[in-house]
C-alpha cells in the first residue's frame, strides 16, 4: 500500500525512468507526478506530493527550490548532488531537506524518500554537524538562535545543545562542562522532550528549523515583506 508520494523534477528523461524504476521496489512507494525539462514552482505546487526529488543540475536549482519550499511544500530531496558541506548549507538556506550523490546506491534513494517523508533530513553526520556549527556560530554576537533557544531551553540545556550538535559524546562533553555524565543525559532527554525530536541526529532538524522560523522577519501585518 501505498504511504509516501514522490514527485520528480529532472531535465533528464532516461534519469527520471530510472529514478521511477528504482522507487516502485519499495510498495509504500508511489511516484504521483513528473516533469522532465518543462516545469515551474507553481505547477510543481499544484501537484503537491510528500517527497519532491529535484535534479541538481537544473538551472536555477536552489531558486527553484525556496520557491517550491516556500509555505507548506513537499520535502525536497536533491538529487544527483555533489555532498559537500558548502552545497548543503546553501541547500538547506533554500528549504531542501537532504542531497544524496550521484554514486549513491538504489537503497539510498528509498531510505531517504522515507527519511524526508518523516520530517528528518538526510545527509552525512558531518554535514549537518558543519551546518548547526555554523548556526550556533553566527548566533552567537546576536540574538537569532540562540534566543528562539533560550525560550525553550534553560541557560544549562542550551550549553548541552551546542556542545552535542557538534559531535561531542557524553563523556566528553560532561568533561568539557564539568558535569557528570547522568546529568547529561538528563539533560539530553529534557532536551529532546523541550524540542519534540528524538536522538542527536534530529537535533540538527530541529536547529534548521528554528533558524528559518526566526530568519524570515514580519511586519506588522503578519505577512512576510
Amino acid at each position: 500500500m501505498t504511504t509516501v508520494s514522490v514527485g520528480i523534477v529532472t531535465t533528464d528523461r532516461l534519469h527520471g525512468e530510472g529514478l521511477i524504476r528504482i522507487l516502485s521496489s519499495d510498495d509504500s512507494i508511489g511516484v504521483r507526478t513528473r516533469w522532465y525539462g518543462r516545469y515551474s514552482p507553481e505547477g510543481v505546487r499544484a501537484q503537491p506530493t510528500d517527497v519532491l526529488l529535484v535534479d541538481y543540475r537544473i538551472e536555477r536549482v536552489l531558486d527553484f527550490c525556496q520557491e517550491v519550499a516556500c509555505g507548506v511544500g513537499p520535502a525536497i530531496l536533491l538529487i544527483f548532488a555533489p555532498v559537500n558541506e558548502d552545497v548543503f548549507c546553501s541547500a538547506l538556506s533554500a528549504g531542501v531537506r537532504g542531497l544524496l550523490a550521484p554514486d549513491a546506491r538504489p537503497d539510498d534513494l528509498t531510505k531517504a524518500v522515507h527519511v524526508l517523508a518523516r520530517g528528518e533530513i538526510w545527509a552525512s553526520r558531518q554535514a549537518i554537524v558543519a551546518w548547526v556549527e555554523r548556526i550556533v556560530r553566527a548566533s552567537r554576537p546576536t540574538t537569532g538562535v540562540t534566543a528562539a533557544l533560550r525560550a525553550r531551553l534553560s541557560g544549562r540545556e542550551l550549553e548541552v545543545f551546542e556542545h552535542a550538535v557538534l559531535g561531542m559524546g557524553n563523556k566528553e562533553l560532561a568533561g568539557r562542562l564539568g558535569i557528570s555524565e547522568a546529568t547529561v543525559k538528563v539533560h539530553l532527554t529534557h532536551i529532546f522532550q523541550k524540542l519534540g525530536v528524538q536522538g542527536r541526529g534530529q537535533l540538527a532538524a530541529a536547529a534548521h528549523a528554528l533558524s528559518s522560523s526566526v530568519q524570515t522577519p514580519r511586519n506588522l501585518d503578519g505577512v512576510a515583506p
